[in-house]
């Protein structure tokens, strides 16, 4: 399994000091952001690395910061996660996005259902190849 996956966090209308913040106390370093057209407008992406634990952990915090809710998204390799802001789901809810896109939506999910998610996709993608 992958010691660290590459995180790339989508957001905007809210402050991205903040976020950083958030993101170097998961255990983030060499975060890279930039600004791009998304469907709503600018938004921020923040890059970093981060490990399967702590993606959960920042997930859960994100969750809970946002006044809207979350799409995570593992991509096809299991290498990537996009994590954004998303004004259609409601606050505290996370919509869990495996690479075959089938989806689940956790309405105030624990950090320990994060985790559990998150090791189970990543560990079917890697037991494919």
């Amino acid at each position: 399994m992958l010691d660290r996956i590459e995180i790339e966090l989508a957001f905007r209308g809210e402050p991205e000091e903040e976020i950083k913040a958030i993101l170097g106390e998961t255990g983030a370093n060499q975060i890279e952001g930039r600004s791009q057209v998304g469907f709503t407008g600018i938004e921020t992406v923040l890059v970093c690395f981060l490990l399967i634990t702590q993606t959960a952990n920042l997930v859960g915090r994100l969750a809970r910061l946002f006044k809207k809710g979350v799409v995570v998204a593992v991509s096809a390799d299991g290498r990537k996660v996009s994590i954004e802001k998303n004004d259609d789901i409601p606050r505290g809810s996370v919509l869990l996005v495996r690479p075959d896109r089938t989806q689940v939506t956790l309405e105030e999910p624990t950090e320990m259902q994060l985790e559990s998610w998150l090791k189970d996709v990543v560990k079917a993608v890697w037991g494919a190849h």
